[in-house]
């Protein structure tokens, strides 16, 4: 075989070979856009099964100061104002959206605190793939490595066991692991800018 078609079929062998892993980094397998929001779409119904799970033997909240929560609400829909005496300084804003809440969908404050507290934990788990996703995008990664990892970061949300309960419980602080990532992420948004990063930069100098 002369060298000629020795490199021929050499160059020839190994280009399926290098087409096939570039495919597996680019496109196919999971990460495909289409693939890796299927495994999202799986990852949040399983944090939603898990979070909502309570309700299956009870429609009142899971914890003491769930219902705490649903006697603030209904005093405040009962007399058009918060039983501030009773408050401490961090029920105003959940007792508001759980009264607001049970306003809308006209049902007792008792039986919509847990449901809510459950739904807001979904969305912790979903603003926390969010960051996942665009930190990971962040980086030179193939698809396929930006969907193991934020699919990884789905399912240790979805199911690890102490964000699980901080996110299934009825209390002010069920908010924060939405409202958190959400802010980071906004801040991370902003400074992507250049602009802004330098402007960021030159402040943090002149104040030190």
């Amino acid at each position: 075989m002369t060298d000629v078609e020795h490199h021929g079929s050499t160059r020839g062998s190994t280009e399926p070979r290098t087409r096939t892993t570039t495919a597996l980094g680019h496109g196919h397998g999971l990460g495909t856009r289409g693939r890796r929001g299927l495994a999202i779409a799986f990852l949040l119904a399983v944090a939603a099964v898990a979070r909502f799970l309570p309700l299956y033997w009870s429609p009142h909240p899971a914890t003491t100061d769930g219902f705490q929560y649903a006697w603030f609400a209904t005093e405040a829909l009962r007399t058009g104002a918060y039983p501030i005496p009773e408050f401490r300084v961090d029920s105003f804003v959940y007792t508001g959206l759980i009264a607001s809440v049970s306003a809308v969908v006209g049902v007792d404050p008792l039986r919509v605190t847990q449901p809510l507290s459950s739904l807001i934990g979904v969305g912790g788990v979903f603003t926390g793939i969010a960051v996942a996703h665009r930190v990971a995008s962040e980086f030179d990664w193939p698809r396929r490595r930006v969907s193991a990892a934020v699919v990884a970061t789905g399912a240790f949300l979805a199911l690890d066991g102490i964000y699980l309960r901080r996110t299934m419980v009825a209390d002010e602080e069920v908010m924060a692991y939405v409202l958190i990532p959400l802010l980071l992420l906004a801040l991370h948004l902003w400074l992507a800018d250049g602009r802004r990063t330098r402007r960021w930069g030159w402040c943090s100098a002149s104040s030190s």
